[in-house]
């Protein structure tokens, strides 16, 4: 491809790389959260709790990793298969076991989930930032050129131009392992979807002191707000 029309980023592979770091995460993070973890958790809740902990972990085997040099070349792409090959081998079994209880423990009168109705119009809302290109100087900076700079020293460097390389974040560690697939749009679809998963959580604490109506509303409108808006598109 023309490196004038790489520059600008390709909306399939932005895609592709926060799937990739997906999958990376919940092989890392399924060896960090049993199945066990929680009995009054949905399936579902210990998935997504397995995702949140794996991308921390994974961002802590790329930092550890990098900083030794061994990610350059490629690297880190290698990094997230073999994590992603991970959770295809370990939840094979368990997913399978899992469907054969659900088909057993069907039940013809299970009431409409109706929470997923505010979900979706909060992600028809919400998504389209997310798949646009970065406009502001914090993150043209810090998440597209600092992650390509680490690119192509082969690690995260230390730069006297940029003060803040001296100590990342999670993000930009992130950012900088999927950038040889993207850098331009997944780390602002990243941080959609960190945010995204930040809400159910926060949502998971609610739910210790309301009820299930009270706590939806009250993330509806914290999720509506104009500075987590803001936080949405510009993570």
């Amino acid at each position: 491809m023309i490196p004038e029309l790489d520059s600008l980023g390709s909306l399939p592979r932005a895609i592709a790389a926060v799937g990739l770091l997906w999958a990376a995460a919940y092989g890392i993070g399924w060896l960090a959260v049993p199945a066990v973890a929680s009995k009054s958790w949905q399936p579902i809740h210990v998935e997504l709790l397995r995702i949140a902990v794996g991308l921390n972990l994974t961002g802590f085997a790329g930092m550890v990793l990098g900083t030794q040099r061994l990610l350059g070349s490629g690297g880190s792409v290698g990094l997230l298969l073999f994590l992603a090959f991970l959770a295809v081998v370990l939840v094979s079994r368990e997913w399978i076991g899992r469907v054969a209880v659900a088909k057993r423990a069907h039940s013809t009168h299970s009431r409409f989930p109706w929470l997923v109705v505010p979900v979706v119009a909060l992600v028809c809302v919400t998504l389209g930032p997310a798949l646009c290109y970065p406009t502001g100087w914090d993150e043209l900076v810090y998440h597209n050129v600092l992650p390509r700079r680490w690119l192509a020293d082969g690690w995260p460097a230390i730069y006297p131009d940029l003060p803040y390389s001296g100590f990342p974040s999670l993000g930009e560690i992130l950012f900088w392992l999927m950038a040889p697939i993207d850098g331009v749009i997944a780390p602002r679809l990243l941080g959609w979807v960190c945010w995204m998963l930040g809400l159910f959580f926060v949502y998971r604490v609610l739910r210790r002191r309301l009820e299930v109506n009270s706590a939806a509303v009250l993330i509806g409108v914290l999720a509506g707000s104009s500075k987590l808006l803001l936080v949405s598109a510009n993570w």
